[in-house]
C-alpha cells in the first residue's frame, strides 16, 4: 500500500518571510493557513506542512497532543521532557527531587528529526531503536522529532555522532523513516539541557540553510556558520559581492569546480592527497587552481585565501537556501 508522503519541517521565526511572521502574529487560532502551508507553534519555533488533508491531520495530532509547558508530569519522560523544554524553573527542582534524577552529571541532547513525514508519529516506531545505556532516556518532542538525552560521563566526545549515525542507519533499513541528527554541546547539569536542546535545533537549522554534509550536525563544529549567520544580510551580500561578481560565480563555482575546492580544502591544501582522491593528475589541478587564482585573486594553496574563499561559498550557500 502506498503512503502519501506530506513534507514538513521546523522552522524559526528568524527563518520565515516578513508576510508569514506577520500572518502568523495576527493569526486568530492555530493552525495558520497561510501561502499553502499550515503552522502550528511548538516550543521557539513552527511545525509547518502542506495544505493537504493529511497534512490538516498532522497539525491537529500536533495541537492536540503537545501543549508541553501545560502537559502534566506523570513519567520520567514527562520529568525530562519539562527539562528541555522549560529549563530552570519553579517545577524543574522538584521534578529533580520527584524523580530522582541525577543533577550534576555531564549530558547532551541529539535531536532526531524525520525528513518527510508520512502521517504517523516516529517515536512509537522508533524510540525502540535508540537504546541507549542505563540513564539515558528518549523523549517524544513532536509526531516528527525526538530527542535522546545522552550520559557523557567518561564518553568520548565523538560518540554522540556515531550513535547517531548508527540510529539514522537502523531507521532507514527497519522502519523507511529517513531522519537528521542534531547534536547540542554537553552540559555539566541536568538544568542545563534546554541550552542542549536548543544548541541540537540550532544545529540542524544551520546545517540546513548552509547545506552542510548530513544526516548529522554538530552545534560544536558549526563556528564559522553561526557567525555569519550573526552578520547582517546587507553586509554579507556585500561583503560577497565585492569579492564574488555573478559572472565570477557562474565561471568558477561549477558543480565540479565546488567538488575539487571543496576536497581540497578537506585534505588540509593538499595538492597530491588531493589529486589522488579525485583520481586528477597533480598539474591539471594545479591548473585549475591557477585558473581560480586569475579569475578571483585568490590562491587557495595560501591558507588566507582558503579562508577567504571558504566563507565566500558559506556565504553563497546561505543567501540560496
Amino acid at each position: 500500500m502506498s503512503v502519501n508522503k506530506v513534507q514538513t519541517a521546523l522552522i524559526h521565526p528568524d527563518d520565515l518571510t516578513a508576510e508569514t511572521r506577520e500572518a502568523l502574529r495576527t493569526h486568530t487560532g492555530f493552525p495558520v493557513h497561510h501561502a499553502g502551508f499550515l503552522y502550528v507553534p511548538i516550543g521557539q519555533q513552527y511545525l509547518m506542512c502542506e495544505d493537504t488533508a493529511e497534512g490538516e491531520r498532522i497539525i491537529t495530532a500536533v495541537s492536540d497532543s503537545l501543549s508541553q509547558k501545560s502537559r502534566p508530569v506523570h513519567t520520567l519522560q514527562d520529568a525530562f521532557r519539562h527539562l528541555l523544554t522549560a529549563g530552570e524553573d519553579e517545577q524543574t527542582q522538584m521534578l529533580i527531587r520527584r524523580f530522582g534524577i541525577q543533577q550534576n552529571k555531564p549530558r547532551c541532547v541529539i535531536v532526531f528529526e524525520q525528513t518527510v513525514s508520512d502521517g504517523e508519529p516516529i517515536y512509537p516506531r522508533l524510540s525502540d531503536l535508540a537504546q541507549g545505556n542505563p540513564g539515558e532516556i528518549c523523549v517524544e518532542m513532536s509526531p516528527v522529532s525526538m530527542a535522546f538525552i545522552k550520559d557523557m560521563d567518561g564518553i568520548d566526545q565523538d560518540e554522540p555522532a556515531e550513535f547517531s549515525k548508527a540510529v539514522i542507519s537502523m531507521a532507514e533499513e527497519e522502519t523507511g523513516i529517513s531522519l537528521t541528527a542534531g547534536i547540542g554541546g554537553t552540559k555539566a547539569s541536568c538544568v542545563s539541557l534546554a541550552d542542549s536542546m536548543k544548541e541540537a535545533v540550532l544545529s540542524l537549522r544551520t546545517g540546513k540553510a548552509f547545506r552542510l554534509q548530513g544526516p548529522v550536525y554538530i552545534y560544536q563544529e558549526q563556528a564559522l556558520e553561526r557567525l555569519l549567520t550573526a552578520v547582517p544580510e546587507k553586509e554579507r551580500m556585500k561583503f560577497r559581492s565585492g569579492l564574488l561578481s555573478p559572472d565570477t560565480q557562474r565561471k568558477i563555482l561549477n558543480d565540479e569546480n565546488k567538488a575539487v575546492i571543496q576536497s581540497f580544502f578537506e585534505n588540509d591544501l593538499n595538492l597530491s592527497t588531493t589529486a589522488r582522491q579525485l583520481f586528477m593528475h597533480r598539474n591539471t589541478l594545479s591548473y585549475k587552481l591557477d585558473r581560480i587564482e586569475q579569475i578571483t585573486g585568490l590562491d587557495l594553496r595560501s591558507f588566507k585565501d582558503a579562508a577567504v574563499f571558504q566563507i565566500l561559498m558559506e556565504l553563497t550557500d546561505l543567501d540560496q537556501a
